[in-house]
């Protein structure tokens, strides 16, 4: 969102929301400093929770930017922001144009809480979705089918590419897997430790690093605690947040994600364009792209005992691996770069751009 944001001051000035500190979570300030220093303007309104006390302080603030800064689009990425834009749009009885994009619901989600998201990308004159599992989640949901773009995000191939040296492989020692991913239940590093331990008793000497920083610390101390009783102390490395995580994606002979939830499994498609083969669980979003035995290896919903057989015999086909990170590799010159994204997103923004003003 940070480089969409970027894209745009030659078209008008852009302006963005974040929530700041919301629910021990927060924004992060280099993408704000980034943004800043461009001539961005910035609004921190918490648009992330959902309890009314906050939510209706939140939606009053934002009508209040909305009234000073006088958009044209205002491009919402979810579904709290999506109701709260469209109760200020009737406040302020501005002309102005509502873009939501439905990113994912996660998972053991209340129906309420969808009711309450499809309220609000309801009264959005457009929609955009990186998945068509969620695609349909809105059209069973009452929007129409004209009204919703499938976009999936594009990547910037060659800025990864140029960020990343890919070492030579070492024989001396054992294969090394990895994951991206911040430490939470939904992303699934519990399972793929207990695959990898199963894995190690059969080929001992492999290596795994789970790269991320901590989102759930009762999950860390999990996973932390079956890292410790499987014996992997010192094969398993929890890196936290990393500044280059293209460099590690590119040192790993296989990214194996166990993740129960994507909504288009951007770390993937970045292991994808550095050509490291890929084994993930088929989850909304990451079915569209990856076809099993063909760019990559797809687990269903299975236990760490199918993974880790998965495991064993990717990594003794390394051949056939190869042409399959070959293809995934071919996949994302053609269907994911950034620049072909960028002028769908465009073209989008031109048709929806209210008369007159000029902001978004």
């Amino acid at each position: 969102m940070t480089r969409l944001c970027l894209s745009q001051p030659l078209r008008g000035m852009v302006a963005i929301v974040t929530s700041g500190r919301s629910r021990g979570f927060s924004d992060w300030p280099a993408y704000r400093r980034r943004l800043s220093s461009t001539g961005i303007h910035h609004f921190t309104i918490d648009l992330f929770d959902r309890d009314p006390a906050v939510f209706w302080r939140s939606v009053a603030a934002l009508s209040v930017a909305i009234r000073k800064f006088r958009p044209r689009i205002v491009h919402r990425h979810a579904g709290v922001p999506a109701c709260a834009a469209a109760i200020s749009r009737h406040a302020t009885g501005m002309e102005l144009s509502l873009l939501s994009q439905f990113h994912s619901w996660g998972i053991a989600r209340p129906n309420w809480m969808n009711t309450m998201d499809l309220w609000g990308f309801g009264q959005s004159d457009h929609m955009v979705c990186a998945s068509r599992s969620y695609r349909k989640i809105l059209i069973d949901g009452g929007i129409p089918r004209k009204r919703i773009d499938y976009i999936p995000w594009g990547l910037p191939v060659e800025e990864i590419r140029r960020s990343a040296t890919r070492p030579g492989r070492c024989e001396a020692r054992g294969p090394h897997l990895g994951f991206v991913g911040r430490i939470e239940p939904r992303k699934g590093q519990a399972d793929l430790v207990r695959a990898f331990a199963r894995y190690c008793r059969r080929k001992p000497g492999a290596l795994l690093s789970l790269v991320g920083p901590v989102g759930d610390e009762d999950y860390a101390q999990t996973v932390k605690a079956l890292i410790r009783n499987s014996g992997l102390e010192h094969s398993v490395i929890l890196t936290g947040k990393v500044a280059d995580v293209f460099r590690h994606i590119s040192g790993w002979d296989l990214f194996v994600s166990m993740s129960q939830d994507e909504g288009q499994g951007i770390a993937i498609l970045e292991a994808m364009a550095l050509g490291v083969p890929v084994i993930a669980r088929g989850v909304p979003g990451v079915e569209d792209y990856l076809k099993q035995g063909y760019n990559g290896l797809a687990l269903e919903y299975g236990a760490p005992a199918e993974a880790a057989k998965m495991i064993g015999w990717a990594l003794e086909h390394p051949q056939r691996l190869e042409r399959m990170a070959e293809r995934a590799r071919l996949m994302i010159e053609r269907n994911y770069r950034w620049d072909d994204m960028l002028r769908r997103f465009d073209a989008l923004y031109d048709r929806l751009r209210a008369p007159g003003m000029d902001n978004l």
